[in-house]
């Protein structure tokens, strides 16, 4: 639907650096709900370092935002997009977002993205899928659409690049590889199929597992009970022998 002149709030423009990035480097913004820890929030703390700059909810954002209310996949399409006019996240507590606390569909943006399959390694929600803060999605973010040296740069600003990377780094090159959001769409089927695989298979060898030692365990009693039920046979056949040998008439 096109959107009225008189939707826009006076002065919510972005500043004009929003409209036209850098060629070799992407502008990141960040719609502020101020719903976050400030000394805990990563949108801040790139902001603080100057890798970032909180718009309000009010702002015209013309480039990707990265959402749960995309309906396609961010993919290499996008780059161009991108590039001109710079990648998004909305800073929020996934708490209100998961309550449908957070307007997300009346932000000034049309370019809505979702992330593919990716898992969190922050310390509020670390090993969950798709539950990225605001740097972990501007490092995915970034990465798939071909700004390697971008996201590594964003994501290592913080104690958990480490893990993010060991977490996401073979799916990121995997998107990376991936033309448009079907080809994306396709790569996350294969790979939550194969994590899927994968899970059944650990449960099948620890049930085998269990099985095993539980039935070590059977035979171990059961050895036991038979040694035992053997030697108190022959002590009994043994006292048998004396009282048959001590009462045998004359």
């Amino acid at each position: 639907m096109p959107r009225r002149t008189s939707d826009r709030d006076p002065g919510s423009d972005p500043p004009e650096d929003t409209r036209m990035c850098a060629d070799k480097r992407v502008s990141l913004f960040a719609y502020d709900y101020h719903q976050c820890d400030a000394k805990r929030c990563s949108a801040k703390r790139l902001e603080k370092l100057q890798l970032c700059r909180s718009i309000p909810k009010t702002a015209f954002f013309k480039g990707i935002l990265l959402s749960s209310e995309g309906v396609y996949v961010i993919s290499k399409l996008d780059r161009k997009v991108v590039e001109q006019y710079g990648l998004a996240t909305v800073d929020c507590s996934w708490n209100e977002i998961l309550a449908d606390q957070v307007p997300i569909t009346k932000l000034k943006c049309r370019n809505h993205r979702l992330l593919p399959f990716l898992l969190a390694s922050n310390q509020v929600n670390y090993g969950k899928p798709f539950k990225l803060n605001c740097a972990e999605a501007f490092a995915a973010g970034l990465w798939i659409c071909g700004y390697r040296d971008q996201a590594l740069d964003t994501i290592q600003r913080f104690p958990y690049a480490k893990a993010f990377l060991a977490l996401n780094e073979e799916l990121l090159d995997r998107y990376a590889s991936c033309e448009t959001s079907e080809d994306v769409l396709a790569a996350q089927e294969e790979i939550m199929s194969q994590l899927e695989s994968e899970r059944q298979e650990r449960q099948l060898r620890k049930q085998s597992t269990a099985y095993q030692e539980s039935a070590s365990y059977t035979s171990d009693t059961y050895d036991d009970g038979s040694k035992q039920a053997s030697e108190e046979h022959l002590h009994q056949a043994h006292c048998d022998s004396d009282q048959n040998v001590k009462y045998q008439p004359p």
